[in-house]
């Protein structure tokens, strides 16, 4: 199994070819999602309805993506969706758990 490399900053500055291969697929892959629409993820569905806002980036004010808000109700609905899920997540071993994560 290939070993896998943590980006950070400092590493950055290494001259391991590897690592900066890494990144920038990384960061190409990142690129793709700007600019896409989200919703919220409830039980194991996105929700789009109702009221959506904009997040822009402030080095030039390109567009992350549109986001659609939330309200009490789709918190309660989080939270219990959340509440319900809780017996099962917490049975799944660690690893397993940091997999999906």
């Amino acid at each position: 199994m290939a070993e896998k490399l943590k980006i950070t900053y400092a590493t950055l500055s290494d001259s391991n070819e590897e690592i900066h291969k890494g990144y920038e697929a990384g960061l190409a892959e990142a690129r793709t999602l700007l600019g896409a629409s989200y919703g919220n993820f409830i039980n194991g569905k996105w929700i789009t309805d109702g009221a959506t806002f904009e997040k822009r980036t402030p080095i030039d004010g390109s567009l992350v993506g549109t986001f659609t808000k939330g309200d009490r109700s789709t918190a309660k609905s989080a939270i219990a969706a959340a509440k319900a899920a809780y017996p099962a997540w917490s049975a799944r071993p660690w690893e397993e758990r940091v997999k999906l994560i």
